[in-house]
């Protein structure tokens, strides 16, 4: 049988939507569409260069 007093000392909250949302926005995430828009754009300068 679950001891509720027991599971709740092991409780840890999760964070706040707002602390999440300033967690996420400070980290660099490149995906590959920023990839593919950065290699186009060398690309492009890279033909104008020429």
């Amino acid at each position: 049988m679950i001891n509720f007093q027991e599971e709740l000392k092991h409780f840890q909250p999760s964070l706040d939507v707002d602390d999440i949302e300033k967690a996420i926005a400070g980290i660099d995430l490149t995906d590959m569409n920023d990839i593919m828009m950065q290699v186009m754009e060398n690309s492009v300068n890279g033909e104008k260069r020429n």
